[in-house]
C-alpha cells in the first residue's frame, strides 16, 4: 500500500517472522547457534526461553529451515493439544503417516515404527514445539519418552521446546525432574537494546530495497524505542503504523511525532511510553550563602581551574561569613504534677466493737435452747436434772428445726414433726432480756430469752391434765411487730 510512496520493493514490517530477514541480534544469535550445536551433536534436548514477541518462532523457523536437509522436521503448536492421543496424532500428522481411528498403543507403535525405520526417517526426526508452557505436564514427560526412542547409539527424535516462562515452572515440579535433567542447552531471548532498535528498522528497510535514512529519521527509531521497549513484535507494528499514517499525509519522512500518533492508535502496548533521560552532568562547584536572588548572590567558586587558589577563596569567603551566635535556648519547662495529698481514712464507727457471731442450732427445742444458756449458771447438777425430765417426758420427740431471730417480723420455721406444743403465745421478748436476773448474773441473749419466755408461758397456760398437741405439717412461726409469736397453720388466717 506505502511501499511505492517510499520505494520499497515489500513491506518491511510484516506481522509474521520471516526467516529471509532475520536480523542477528545478540540474544537471539546466540540462542540460534546454541541449539543448532545441541542438535548436530545429539548432546541432549534444548530449551528456548522468552517472554512475548521476543522471537521464539522465528528461532524455531530457523532451525527448521537449516536442518530441513539433515532430518525429518516436526513443527508442533501445541495449542489444541491436550490429551496424549492427540499429541501423537500430531507427530504422526507431520510425519505424514496414517493417525486416524487407531487407538493410543496403535498410534504408539505407529511412531515407533516410522523412526526406527532407515527408509522413513534415515537420521531421525527434530522435534520442534513452539508454545510448550501450554502443553500439560503429562504430556511433557510423554516427549520426554519420545526422545529416549533411538537406533543404535544415535537417538532417532532430537527435541527443543521453546515457551514463555512458565515453561521454566512447569519444569521445576519434582515429577519433570527426568525431563529437567535432559536439557542440555538453555537459551534465554532478551528485548532489543536502544542501538539494536535503531539498527533493526534501518536491517528491514534496507532488506525491502529502501533507503533507511530518507524514510526514517534517527528521532523517529528512538521514538519507536522509547514506546516499544525493544520488543520485536511491538517494533514490527509501530514502524508499520507510523508508515501508514505519513503516507495517509504524504509526508516523508517519518518522524517521531508520526511514531507517537501511532501509538496512541494502537493502544496495545504492554510497555507506556516512557521518556528516559540521560544524566546530566553537574559541574563541581560549591556555592556559598544564604538562598538570596541571583542579582545579590556572591559569586561561585570553580573548584577545578586553581586547586590552590580555590582553597584560599573558600577559607576567606567563610571568614567574611556573618555566623550569627546561637541563642541560649531555656530549659524546657516540666510541669510538674500537682502534690499528692495523703487520704485520712474516716474513723470506723464499729471499730470498738467486736464482731458477733451467734450460732444457732436448728434441730434443738427452745427449752433445749434455755438449758445450754443457763446450763454454765445453774451448774452440773441442773443440766443433768433437765436432761433427765427431757428424757421422762418425751423419749421418742424429735427434735424442732426454729431458727430464733431478734428482728421483728422475721420467720422462725419449725420443724412440724417435733414436740414443741406451743399453739398461740404472746411475748415480750426484749422485756425479758432486760430484766435483771438474780444473783447479779448478765441479762439473758436475746434467743434465750424467747426461749425463757415461751417456757413460762407455756407451763401457765397448759391445761390440767393435758399436753399441747403437735404442730400440723403447714405451721409457720413468726413474730410480728407487736412481738406477739403467731403460728399460722392455714394461708388465710392468722391466729
Amino acid at each position: 500500500m506505502y511501499e511505492l510512496f517510499f520505494g520499497l520493493r515489500q513491506r518491511p514490517f510484516a506481522a509474521s517472522p520471516l526467516t529471509n530477514r532475520y536480523f542477528p541480534a545478540s540474544s537471539i544469535d546466540d540462542a540460534r547457534q546454541t541449539l543448532a550445536r545441541c542438535i548436530e551433536r545429539a548432546e541432549g534436548m534444548g530449551l528456548v526461553i522468552g517472554g512475548p514477541g521476543t522471537g521464539k518462532s522465528l528461532v524455531l523457523a530457523l532451525l527448521a529451515e537449516q536442518f530441513a536437509g539433515l532430518f525429518t522436521v516436526i513443527s508442533l503448536s501445541p495449542g489444541h493439544i491436550t490429551t496424549r492421543r492427540e499429541l501423537l496424532q500430531a507427530i504422526l500428522y507431520e510425519l505424514k503417516a496414517p493417525c486416524r481411528g487407531l487407538g493410543d498403543g496403535d498410534l504408539w507403535l505407529a511412531l515407533l515404527d516410522h523412526l526406527r525405520n532407515p527408509e522413513k526417517c534415515p537420521r531421525g526426526a527434530l522435534v520442534l514445539v513452539d508454545e510448550a508452557h501450554a502443553l500439560a505436564p503429562e504430556l511433557l514427560d510423554e516427549l520426554r519418552i519420545i526422545s529416549n526412542v533411538s537406533c543404535g547409539t544415535e537417538p532417532q527424535a532430537r527435541l527443543v521446546l521453546a515457551g514463555g516462562l512458565g515453561l521454566e515452572e512447569h519444569l521445576a515440579r519434582p515429577q519433570l525432574e527426568a525431563l529437567s535433567q535432559r536439557f542440555a542447552a538453555r537459551c534465554y531471548l532478551t528485548p532489543f537494546d536502544r542501538c539494536e532498535t535503531i539498527d533493526y528498522v534501518r536491517f528491514q528497510l534496507a532488506a525491502s530495497e529502501g533507503q533507511a535514512e530518507a524514510i526514517f529519521e534517527p528521532a523517529a527509531a528512538e521514538a519507536v524505542h522509547q514506546a516499544s521497549d525493544g520488543i520485536p513484535r511491538l517494533v514490527n507494528q509501530l514502524c508499520d503504523h507510523a508508515l501508514m499514517l505519513a503516507w495517509n499525509r504524504k509526508e516523508r519522512p517519518v518522524t517521531a511525532a508520526h511514531v507517537r500518533e501511532a501509538w496512541s492508535d494502537l493502544q496495545q502496548l504492554p510497555t507506556p511510553w516512557t521518556s528516559r533521560r540521560e544524566p546530566e552532568e553537574r559541574p563541581s562547584v560549591v556555592e556559598f550563602g544564604a538562598l538570596v536572588d541571583d542579582a545579590t548572590a556572591p559569586a561561585a567558586i570553580n573548584l577545578e581551574s586553581d586547586p590552590e587558589q580555590s582553597l584560599t577563596d573558600v577559607e576567606t569567603r567563610l571568614a567574611d561569613l556573618e555566623i550569627p551566635a546561637a541563642a541560649e535556648t531555656p530549659p524546657p519547662v516540666v510541669d510538674e504534677p500537682p502534690p499528692v495529698t495523703p487520704s485520712i481514712p474516716e474513723a470506723d464507727p464499729f471499730a470498738g466493737f467486736g464482731e458477733e457471731v451467734v450460732l444457732h442450732d436448728r434441730y434443738a427445742t427452745l427449752d433445749s435452747q434455755h438449758r445450754r444458756g443457763t446450763e454454765n449458771a445453774a451448774g452440773p447438777a441442773a443440766a443433768e436434772s433437765d436432761a433427765a425430765e427431757d428424757a421422762v417426758a418425751e423419749p421418742d420427740a424429735a427434735p424442732v428445726a426454729v431458727a430464733a431471730q431478734d428482728a421483728v417480723g422475721t420467720e422462725l420455721v419449725v420443724d412440724p414433726y417435733g414436740s414443741l406444743s406451743i399453739m398461740e403465745t404472746e411475748l415480750e421478748g426484749e422485756k425479758a432480756a432486760d430484766a435483771p436476773q438474780p444473783d447479779g448474773q448478765p441479762p439473758l441473749p436475746p434467743t434465750i430469752a424467747l426461749s425463757e419466755a415461751i417456757r413460762q408461758r407455756q407451763a401457765a397456760d397448759q391445761p390440767a391434765g393435758g399436753q399441747w398437741s403437735p404442730l400440723p405439717p403447714d405451721c409457720v412461726l413468726e413474730i410480728s411487730s407487736d412481738d406477739v409469736l403467731v403460728i399460722d397453720d392455714e394461708p388465710e388466717s392468722t391466729h
